[in-house]
């Protein structure tokens, strides 16, 4: 297979169905019967035994279970895209640091006050209550983008929002990646990404201090895929065998049922959109 540059239309209409399955997956969580969670933050193997009975006892309702289980890795698919949009546009144009930043920043902030305003109003109508302190102080955080650093905050008020804190954290990381990338091609880049990984293991086997603060919802958890859209966009006309792509789908079954390849799972669902999306089988 060898890989193809994605024109910005085709990456856009990617993200529209990365986008489309998390708030699918956020919508399927209330309805029945699959009511068992999923493995995103951190890992629980009964999650997916309940995922497999549900499918089996339910098969009329095995959309909404596949959505409910499987649909946040869309996250990943829209982080992969990023960290490959983003590079495509500063290879074309390279801007500073406070330009790059400020930009972002600014739609990230819009999306929230529209998120804000709806959430306002929703609970006005349906509770008959305005925000509290604690709403106002919740708030704050995501203004600031710290929630997810704060212990137990990541998921309080609007679950998907801890998505804010995320993509924050790797735009602000991009341009010193960028960097990285212009002056050693990929070689402190892939360190970077096997010490997050590495890191990733420390917490999910417990022997980082357990604080509720999810290595999976911030930077560290998702630089390995970051990095690995940032490969992409550098490696047009590369080879890449079908035996890894193989080898990702092991790893993503196995990761699902056993906590020596959970950290890898999102890694490989990366390498998997790769060989669906952006390589092309050579007649």
């Amino acid at each position: 297979m060898t890989l193809t540059i994605l024109s910005k239309n085709k990456t856009l209409e990617i993200k529209a169905i990365a986008i489309l399955t998390i708030a699918l997956h956020n919508f399927f969580h209330w309805i029945e019967p699959y009511k068992c969670g999923e493995n995103e933050f951190y890992f629980n193997p009964s999650r997916v035994h309940c995922f497999l009975d549900t499918l089996t006892i339910s098969p009329a309702d095995c959309v909404n279970t596949v959505f409910s289980f499987l649909g946040h890795y869309g996250v990943v698919v829209f982080v992969l895209l990023s960290g490959y949009g983003l590079t495509l546009s500063m290879m074309k144009n390279e801007v500073g640091f406070r330009e790059f930043i400020c930009k972002r920043v600014v739609k990230l902030w819009l999306l929230l006050l529209i998120g804000i305003v709806i959430f306002f109003f929703s609970k006005l109508v349906i509770e008959g209550k305005t925000f509290s302190g604690y709403d106002w102080k919740h708030i704050g955080y995501r203004i600031f983008f710290i929630h997810t650093l704060i212990p137990g905050c990541g998921t309080k008020m609007v679950g998907p929002w801890w998505f804010f804190g995320l993509i924050f954290q790797l735009y602000l990381l991009f341009p010193i990646l960028f960097k990285l990338f212009e002056k050693s091609k990929f070689k402190l880049l892939s360190t970077i990404a096997i010490i997050c990984i590495i890191f990733s293991y420390f917490c999910v086997y417990g022997l980082m201090p357990d604080v509720e603060v999810y290595v999976f919802m911030n930077a560290p958890g998702y630089l390995p895929v970051f990095i690995l859209g940032m490969w992409l966009a550098r490696s047009q006309g590369r080879e890449m065998s079908f035996v890894i792509a193989i080898i990702a789908l092991i790893i993503f079954m196995l990761g699902n049922f056993y906590k020596a390849f959970f950290p890898l799972t999102f890694l490989s669902v990366g390498i998997l959109t790769i060989s669906c999306v952006f390589f092309v089988r050579e007649k």
